[in-house]
């Protein structure tokens, strides 16, 4: 895909928007980043500078390029200087080189309603790199397992991507999250070695969210041996009690807004946006659902409740109301 010499580099996965900066850098700096390569960690008092970087001749090579990492000044919160807005404004719309201006706004939510906002997507491209869905995330580890010489198994790499953490609800994780993981895998196991399911249970620390899936599942399937075990292994592995009851209740509240807008009639577009779920995460939680019932859910959470409000004034143990909502979810 062709891109125009501005561009905008918008979403929330760093792994892919440093992988394109580096990219651009090789293409048209490759070897000669000292005199045609620019970061600016902020452009706040240096526009003019920048505009001078911009405006000189590239030195053996076709084209400079400047990175700006810092977009605050494109949210709704801060704002550039007057002056210094109106130079940068002045320069994109009358520019005299063809060097590259990149502007890095990772993780950062712009206010398209600003007029420089307006002014650098007349001139400019917007490039978004959100994270991956669960497809797209398999994929990546299946390529980069091959590229190491190491293979791994469709149902094993789905597995991978279900107890990483990268899909977690509201996870912070990114790709060089994922890679660490999968370099683990790739010390672990032999050269051509196919990667199993064993490998990974021995090497990937699964998710507090993945674990809470599970335990939420067997407390939906009526399996209360297996759950108790479950909290009782997280609990030995340092996740406090109240952090346990914490997702437990926060995961039911997303069940029960879920089975509120079905019976609403919200189509799965909107759950998923008020839920802020991923398709993977509410899947995995439209089944808990049919498992459970509706009335369960919604009885649970009650418990979820009453019980934070009852250990807060000290008159329950955490960790034994988070065996009682076990209990009776099987009833």
């Amino acid at each position: 895909m062709k891109y125009k010499n501005i561009m905008v580099l918008t979403g929330d996965e760093l792994f892919l928007i440093d992988y394109f900066i580096s990219s651009i850098k090789k293409q048209y700096i490759d070897g000669m980043e000292d005199m045609n390569l620019h970061k600016a960690e902020t452009i706040k008092g240096n526009v003019e500078e920048l505009v001078n970087f911009m405006n000189t001749v590239p030195f053996l090579v076709e084209k400079k390029v400047l990175v700006i990492e810092n977009c605050e000044f494109l949210t709704s919160k801060k704002s550039l200087a007057s002056d210094d807005e109106k130079k940068l404004i002045a320069y994109i719309n009358h520019r005299i080189d063809n060097n590259i201006m990149i502007f890095n706004c990772y993780n950062t939510k712009l206010d398209s309603r600003k007029k420089l906002y307006k002014e650098l997507i007349k001139v400019g491209s917007i490039v978004n790199f959100p994270k991956f869905g669960i497809n797209e995330l398999k994929s990546w580890i299946t390529t980069y397992l091959s590229n190491n010489a190491r293979n791994i198994k469709d149902s094993d790499a789905f597995y991978l991507t279900e107890i990483i953490g990268y899909l977690d609800y509201e996870s912070l994780l990114n790709l060089y999250d994922v890679k660490n993981e999968l370099n683990k895998l790739i010390g672990y196991t032999e050269k051509d070695q196919t990667i199993s399911m064993d490998d990974i249970n021995r090497v990937v620390k699964p998710s507090i969210e993945n674990n809470i899936f599970k335990l939420v599942d067997n407390i939906c399937e009526g399996n209360t041996n297996k759950a108790y075990e479950m909290v009782e292994d997280m609990i030995e592995n340092s996740v406090a009690a109240p952090y346990i009851f914490h997702m437990i209740a926060r995961h039911y509240r997303l069940l029960l807004m879920i089975v509120t807008m079905e019976q609403d009639g919200l189509g799965q577009a909107e759950m998923m946006k008020s839920t802020n779920l991923r398709s993977y995460a509410f899947h995995k939680m439209r089944k808990q659902i049919r498992m459970a019932g509706d009335l369960k859910i919604r009885e649970i959470y009650d418990m979820c409740y009453t019980y934070d409000k009852r250990s807060k004034i000290g008159l329950l143990d955490i960790e034994t109301g988070i065996k009682m909502i076990i209990s009776f979810a099987k009833k």
